[in-house]
């Protein structure tokens, strides 16, 4: 029943990722990327769930597909596997990928949520005290010239 809802085009995209899951967890992923499509604003696991009104799943079943993402390094090793096989030289930079990263720490109160940890504060802010307690967000972004201007392929890594 999804394949009535998303374009048609964008299902022959999304077919490119279907290595990196599973039966269920591609139909999952499938719902997931209409529902970014169809709500504005703030994500949330609920508004996601309600958007995919089709799959007559339960909230929990979001939950735990996004929150187990075991999925996600296949479907970045997909996609940046796609943009090199359709764009190729366009990305190289003096004759090599451009690559940039960007690290920052997100606090969090208690130690609960997986991946929450103790991390040594590198910055001057002695206010701050000498550790962090919380998690360490990664951005990786792929850089390349187009057409004058640079543009990011980005992801992202808790």
């Amino acid at each position: 029943m999804l394949d009535k809802f998303i374009p048609s085009l964008l299902m022959v995209f999304l077919e490119g990722f279907r290595g990196a899951f599973n039966s269920p967890g591609y139909l999952y992923f499938k719902s997931f990327i209409w529902a970014l499509m169809v709500i504005p604003g703030r994500k949330r696991v609920t508004d996601i769930a309600n958007a995919c009104f089709f799959l007559k799943k339960h909230v929990s079943s979001f939950e735990r597909f996004l929150s187990e993402y075991k999925w996600i390094n296949k479907l970045i090793a997909a996609l940046v596997s796609l943009l090199l096989s359709v764009l190729g030289e366009r990305l190289m930079v003096h004759g090599a990928l451009l690559l940039a990263e960007d690290t920052t720490f997100a606090r969090k109160a208690g130690k609960k949520m997986l991946g929450v940890q103790k991390w040594k504060d590198h910055s001057s802010n002695s206010d701050r005290g000498e550790y962090i307690i919380g998690h360490n967000w990664s951005i990786l972004g792929l850089l390349s010239p187009f057409s004058g201007r640079w543009f990011c392929f980005r992801s992202w890594h808790g």
